[in-house]
């Protein structure tokens, strides 16, 4: 994340606003100018392992598929176990539970590849097909607007043009649960920065949701009712941040999982004493 200047406040992204749903201390520990904050070791959460070898390698077909070339399911296939390879190799040092001090079974690294090869498996059979009379338009495209003075930050997976030339926004989800509420704010996020980008009509843009565990599609149109409820919570969640020299606004919410998972885990004192009292 891109570091501001102090006057202009912490920048806001989806990201962060999850975080602040899930534990308040952890997003103040992630916005905290402390070079302590910034220093620190950061890992990759098991539970994302995962997602990020799939979104890496689907990332470098949407490279082909940019360029003309075709797409390799097989070279998709080999980049995603070379990348979790890679990182299981290095878990000591990569994956956040174990900087926090859990020991992993090895068994979890077979069950990383078979969930890595399924999903992928499952968007080039079922979802790539759909996107068959799409022209491209951006993929991995990290890009920020502006509310009120305060950086939002989007990074969107997908924009392609349907055959109807309505722009249509596709996030990849690759997690074992779904989480309807915030993958749906996620989207109207996505769609307000599409409208604010490209000066469209809101009937001309189009959001997706793909779950790569079932080939499960979840479309939408924004309305403009909800691109003002999203603008809203932005600029309340901004409001917020921006006390991030006050740590009693962000009081810590601990639980074990969330805990042994958190690249805060080490300068946060609720969470350390939760877990010294596990067994």
């Amino acid at each position: 994340m891109p570091r501001r200047s102090p006057d202009a406040g912490p920048a806001w992204s989806v990201s962060r606003s999850n975080l602040l749903d899930s534990c308040r201390r952890a997003a103040y520990l992630e916005t905290a100018s402390t070079s302590e904050a910034h220093e620190m070791p950061h890992g990759i959460p098991l539970r994302t392992v995962v997602g990020s070898a799939v979104h890496e390698a689907i990332a470098a077909q949407m490279t082909r598929w940019k360029a003309g070339d075709p797409i390799s399911p097989d070279e998709a296939q080999a980049s995603a176990r070379v990348f979790i390879s890679t990182v299981w190799g290095a878990r000591r040092t990569r994956i956040t539970e174990c900087l926090n001090g859990v020991e992993l079974a090895d068994n979890l690294y077979h069950e990383l590849l078979s969930s890595a090869h399924s999903q992928l498996r499952n968007f080039f059979r079922m979802i790539w097909p759909q996107f068959s009379g799409h022209s491209y338009v951006v993929h991995e495209f990290r890009d920020r607007f502006s509310l009120d003075g305060t950086n939002v930050w989007v990074q969107v997976d997908l924009v392609t043009r349907n055959p109807r030339n309505h722009l249509v926004i596709s996030d990849w989800k690759t997690g074992w649960t779904s989480h309807r509420s915030s993958e749906a704010f996620q989207m109207s996020v996505y769609a307000l920065w599409a409208h604010l980008r490209y000066a469209l009509p809101l009937d001309d843009l189009h959001t997706q949701v793909v779950n790569l565990r079932t080939g499960e599609i979840v479309r939408g149109v924004p309305s403009q009712a909800l691109l003002d409820e999203t603008r809203a919570r932005i600029e309340s969640e901004s409001s917020l941040l921006r006390r991030a020299d006050d740590p009693s606004s962000f009081p810590p919410s601990p639980e074990s999982q969330k805990c042994v998972a958190c690249n805060f885990l080490p300068m946060c004192s609720a969470g350390m004493e939760l877990l010294r009292q596990q067994p």
